[in-house]
């Protein structure tokens, strides 16, 4: 999703204004909610960190004075964030969008209103999708004074978050988003542009529950034609029309807070529970074969730590499970030196 009000059109005034109020309360909606900083980033990506917060502020307040956003207080998340109201879903309805308020999102006990229990895991993606490609959708802007004289290729990080997911595809373990590069397209085939799909683990996982996300990710980069569909925006064509996209070889990013603790105050450890899942699966020869075939040398997946308590996005990191059988890179060099120094003497 990319959205960039910063430029204005040569239409009507009235019109712009309308048009780009209908993108802002649909990115809304698709992310079920959104904090001020979170919708600044979407909205106006060219603007400095200071002027998304005050644009995005700016339209959140009147908004919700005309009724169709809904304002909550999140202290942990740093205060107002903003989610579509009944009205605004009216509103919507009147201009050819299916929306639902989210007027029944969280409980209130005592006159006082608490969010739903997964609002964090439903931040953390939004966080992630959003503001962790905020520098690099910069460097997309910052680079397109080059690009015209081949100095280098800007980069257009596009995303599909879980909702939107949900609406065009039958999945049988629907992500929670879905993340490529845009701009690098037109350099690959059509079945080879390179794709990450995001998984948010937000509690702990066990059983059959793990064994089919940790299918469904080991099946996926085994693919070399993973395909999803995706609506088109219907400002820019009829609505209703989709689009098929056709990705090759598809990575999953597992995010997760690197605070969490469970009911008895013990530290969640995911990254370590996700690992030993995927080795239960396949470091045998037969659940290799099963799920990766004999083509795949090895699954690789990615690690995106979120810090909770200082609200960032740590280093990611990459880990490569081989096939059973096949030496490791250590074993294959002492291999190789062995060899030539056999043929040397």
């Amino acid at each position: 999703m990319l959205l960039d009000f910063s430029r204005k059109g040569k239409t009507d005034g009235k019109v712009e204004q309308e048009r780009n109020r209908i993108r802002l309360l649909l990115a809304i909606y698709n992310h079920k909610w959104l904090t001020v900083r979170q919708l600044g980033v979407l909205g106006w990506p060219r603007q400095s960190v200071e002027a998304q917060r005050v644009s995005a502020f700016r339209f959140i307040k009147t908004a919700i004075k005309d009724g169709l956003l809904l304002e909550r207080k999140i202290e942990r998340l740093g205060g107002t964030i903003a989610a579509l109201s009944k009205r605004g879903a009216r509103w919507m309805g009147q201009h050819g969008y299916s929306c639902i308020g989210a007027e029944q999102w969280g409980e209130v006990e005592n006159g006082t209103w608490f969010p739903a229990s997964n609002y964090f895991h439903d931040f953390m993606i939004n966080e992630f999708l959003i503001v962790s490609h905020a520098q690099k959708m910069q460097d997309f802007y910052d680079s397109i004074a080059y690009f015209d004289s081949g100095h280098r290729q800007p980069h257009e990080f596009r995303y599909i978050n879980e909702r939107e997911l949900k609406k065009s595809n039958k999945m049988a373990q629907v992500p929670d988003g879905v993340v490529w590069d845009e701009s690098i397209r037109d350099h690959f085939l059509a079945n080879e542009l390179p794709v990450r799909f995001i998984e948010c683990e937000s509690y702990r996982k066990t059983g059959r529950k793990m064994n089919k996300m940790l299918t469904s990710a080991i099946q996926r980069y085994k693919s070399s034609n993973t395909s999803i569909s995706m609506w088109l925006h219907p400002l820019q064509v009829e609505q209703g029309i989709k689009e098929r996209l056709t990705f090759g070889q598809a990575k999953t990013v597992f995010i997760y807070d690197v605070q969490q603790r469970d009911e008895r105050g013990y530290r969640i450890d995911h990254k370590k529970r996700i690992v030993q899942g995927v080795h239960r699966l396949i470091s045998n020869k037969n659940g290799w074969w099963r799920l990766m075939g004999d083509e795949t040398r090895d699954f690789e997946m990615d690690f995106a730590p979120f810090d909770s308590v200082t609200m960032q996005f740590l280093p990611e990191e990459t880990i490569k499970v081989r096939r059973p059988g096949i030496p490791t890179v250590e074993e294959e060099d002492e291999d190789e030196f062995d060899y030539h120094r056999q043929d040397y003497w």
